[in-house]
């Protein structure tokens, strides 16, 4: 399904050159005392960089972070039939729900009202529609539409459930969230100078010659932005695939999709939030925009536009 490459970033590590460029997103990494690791999180190119004169440390909590991150899936993932996420859009229920489940639906729930539903993780139904009817199927639509409103679900550490039909992908928001819970073993390991490509972009300290870690977003030309202990995501509404252009954002409101932006790129203190406010932000006019992120200033450092002419626009 498509779903799973709307966060597909990809990511390369280059020691004096600015490497992939037309990517969302490229690392730009130095050789000297860095330990990597480059995989697949939830269906997209990842990778991690961690600065460190132990590398045989540096490797080990690696390997630590890999196997937290495969856990951390098995919670999140809309494609594993063994995950959480999986069992609640079976049963539509799920007892005892793992922490981490609670926290970032409670997360997207804050979000969700706060951009006045724009964001909402229960379009899952929408993708479903449009992965088997034809966008003429106003019915079919109209029948997805009434199932999104995550105003339904039920959220306590006991329990989380929803209405009967309703269904979650986590895809706008769950690779920040393990972005954010891998930031936090590094630190509890006592590492204080990490780049995180694990879906979204988290930097933690600085490389090994003290400068900020580097992000190139966008195509050619697009903007080169140094991080140093914060996050960036990246929202794109359309995505080119092999047999054409498909949107992989659905308005929740309208049921349709609508290409306002070529990308939109939030830098943030956290990369949940960045990947939450991406997404919603990508759905929004940028005259909408001013009353969302009011509320969350505390959080966001800067946003970066690029346009259906190309052109990119720093904002804050």
């Amino acid at each position: 399904m498509l779903i799973n490459r709307r966060k597909l970033l990809q990511i390369s590590a280059a020691a004096a050159s600015m490497g992939l460029m037309g990517a969302k997103a490229s690392l730009f990494v130095p050789d000297n005392q860095i330990a990597r690791w480059r995989g697949v999180v939830l269906g997209g190119e990842a990778s991690m960089a961690v600065a460190h004169p132990n590398k045989l440390r540096a490797k080990e909590v690696l390997e630590k972070a890999v196997l937290e991150l495969r856990r951390l899936e098995e919670i999140f993932s809309l494609y594993s039939p063994t995950s959480a996420l999986s069992a609640l859009n079976s049963d539509g229920v799920v007892e005892l729900p793992p922490i981490e489940l609670v926290m970032l639906l409670s997360t997207a729930r804050q979000i969700s009202e706060a951009s006045k539903g724009i964001f909402d993780v229960t379009v899952q139904p929408l993708w479903d529609h449009y992965s088997r009817s034809k966008e003429s199927d106003s019915s079919g639509l109209s029948a997805a539409l009434s199932l999104v409103g995550q105003q339904h679900l039920t959220i306590t550490g006991e329990k989380i459930s929803m209405h009967t039909g309703q269904k979650i992908t986590l895809n706008g928001i769950a690779q920040g969230a393990i972005t954010d819970h891998l930031t936090a073993l590094f630190k509890r390991e006592g590492f204080d100078d990490i780049l995180l490509g694990t879906g979204e972009i988290r930097a933690m300290g600085s490389k090994s010659n003290d400068k900020p870690w580097r992000v190139a977003l966008g195509s050619v030309g697009g903007p080169v932005v140094d991080l140093r202990d914060s996050a960036i995501a990246t929202s794109e509404p359309v995505t080119q695939l092999a047999e054409g252009s498909a949107y992989h954002l659905y308005n929740p409101r309208s049921g349709v999709g609508d290409a306002l932006y070529k990308r939109v790129s939030v830098e943030a203190s956290t990369a949940t939030i960045a990947d939450g406010l991406s997404t919603a932000l990508c759905l929004m006019h940028e005259d909408e925009w001013s009353q969302l992120l009011a509320q969350y200033s505390g959080y966001v450092r800067a946003i970066y536009v690029e346009k259906l002419d190309g052109q990119t626009v720093q904002l804050l």
